[in-house]
């Protein structure tokens, strides 16, 4: 076994001596063709592998000859034999180490191949009858297809702001409220039909049916409000298209209101005529006018005299 290790250990000793001329040719070739203008690329790679195996066979070679550097001062001073168990401890230590550097280095090994097969398999699939002229057309005809939804995207917002534009002026908001306009008519054939923008801003359409014709009149509102006295229906239609669907509550609610008022008047003391007169204008900005169980708020502003127009008497 001694002739063996003798043997493997002469082969190491050549083979690091021929390493190390061959990293010092290469890089002395390498400056010099760099110095000329003809760079030998790969001589850079095989210097760094060749020092790599030198640094193991090295290694090998120092251990095996006793001469890595170490600090035996206080095993000089055991005995002989306790020398060579403590020279076995700090072998098996070593190998022990080597083992778990070698473990781990598979480990990462194998975790890297993992990685690389998967990156090979994604690029593969992405360069799939591709060449490099017919990808970068691919790339590029993408990119001009983003610029063209982003032109389109911003075109579209343009044109979704000037819709919402004329939305805003545009009749969204209706109320209809279908009544009789003469005591010998019947079947509700008149109506008041508010129609209004999203500014409440529109008009009242107040068709009055009877047996000699129709007479209809068109009032004017902006911003939910009109410069001319409105009928009690026309008011209702008016409310129908503002509040919509909370309509039907605000008229239960300003119900319950009047009607607990009229209890109270009834069943309170006597009250003066300056009180009679606050509590019928309270109740009347409060809920409107009560008419068949229904109320019907009024709304009505200083009316201009260029804007009146004549009322027709109901018979």
């Amino acid at each position: 076994m001694k002739k063996i290790s003798d043997m493997i250990l002469r082969v190491e000793e050549i083979c690091a001596g021929i390493m190390l001329c061959m990293i010092a040719v290469l890089v002395f070739w390498s400056a010099v063709a760099r110095t000329i203008g003809m760079p030998v690329n790969w001589a850079q790679d095989v210097s760094l592998l060749a020092f790599a195996w030198l640094t193991f066979i090295g290694s090998d070679i120092i251990i095996k000859s006793g001469s890595l550097i170490r600090i035996d001062m206080l095993v000089n001073k055991f005995p002989k034999a306790v020398q060579k168990i403590l020279t076995l401890i700090f072998d098996v230590m070593m190998l022990l180490f080597l083992l778990v550097l070698i473990v781990i280095l598979f480990v990462l090994y194998v975790n890297v191949t993992m990685k690389y097969n998967r990156l090979k398999s994604s690029y593969t699939t992405f360069m799939r009858g591709k060449d490099g002229k017919t990808l970068e057309e691919s790339m590029m005809s993408g990119f001009s297809d983003v610029e063209a939804i982003l032109k389109y995207t911003k075109q579209n917002r343009t044109d979704i702001q000037k819709l919402n534009k004329k939305m805003e002026k545009s009749y969204q908001k209706v109320g209809i409220v279908k009544y009789d306009a003469f005591n010998e008519m019947g079947g509700k054939l008149s109506f008041a039909l508010a129609m209004l923008d999203n500014n409440n801003t529109g008009w009242i359409l107040n068709a009055m049916h009877s047996r000699e014709g129709c007479y209809t009149y068109v009032k004017e509102i902006v911003k939910g409000e009109s410069y001319v006295e409105l009928a009690e229906e026309e008011a209702e239609a008016l409310d129908k298209a503002i509040f919509e669907d909370g309509y039907e509550e605000e008229v239960n609610k300003a119900v319950a209101s009047v009607t607990g008022s009229m209890k109270m008047a009834k069943s309170g003391p006597a009250k003066t005529g300056n009180q009679k007169n606050s509590n019928a204008r309270s109740a009347k900005q409060v809920s409107g006018k009560a008419n068949n169980g229904k109320i019907l708020n009024t709304r009505t502003s200083s009316m201009r005299p260029d804007m009146a127009r004549p009322e027709k008497n109901r018979k």
